[in-house]
């Protein structure tokens, strides 16, 4: 099987999870069709706690958050952070906070460390810069490690029992 397209396996999830002693928030952008090929209407997020537990499941309709003067496509916003920053400055740190943590933020308080798995352009937002309504950053509540992808931290796991 091509290691391109090989799938983490659920045990696999748990022990980086266990090693990493962190709760994991999965973020993906998925089309209309439910794909990633076309401009992304939802945003699927998951958490899973450090035993495995699916904490969350949420899918988060993207126009209801990022109308207004923010109205853009997500991964044009994600691509372009530097200049979406200069010009809109916190309101869009906000907006994504709101978009992306505030829907899952009973199940992830209390976890101090989270490992953020962005997918696609989801990488390119500044996670620790994220701010709530009350103007405290992600990174005040939450110890942060972030990552591409899962297969990843597991190869860099597997490496280290050698």
């Amino acid at each position: 099987e091509d290691s391109k397209t090989k799938m983490m396996r659920w045990s696999q999830l748990t022990e980086v999870l266990r090693r990493e002693k962190c709760t994991m928030v999965h973020f993906d952008l998925l089309d209309a069709n439910q794909e990633r090929l076309q401009r992304a209407t939802t945003l699927v997020i998951w958490v899973v706690s450090p035993t495995g537990q699916v904490l969350a499941h949420e899918l988060v309709e993207i126009q209801s958050i990022l109308d207004g003067p923010h109205h853009t496509q997500i991964e044009r916003l994600a691509e372009d952070m530097e200049d979406v920053l200069r010009i809109y400055g916190r309101s869009i740190l906000r907006k994504l906070y709101n978009l992306c943590i505030s829907r899952v933020q009973e199940q992830i308080r209390g976890c101090h460390n989270l490992l953020l798995v962005p997918e696609g352009p989801m990488c390119l937002i500044p996670w620790a810069a994220l701010m709530d309504r009350r103007g405290r950053y992600l990174l005040e509540s939450h110890a942060l490690r972030v990552t591409p992808c899962l297969e990843l931290l597991a190869r860099v796991h597997k490496t280290l029992d050698v």
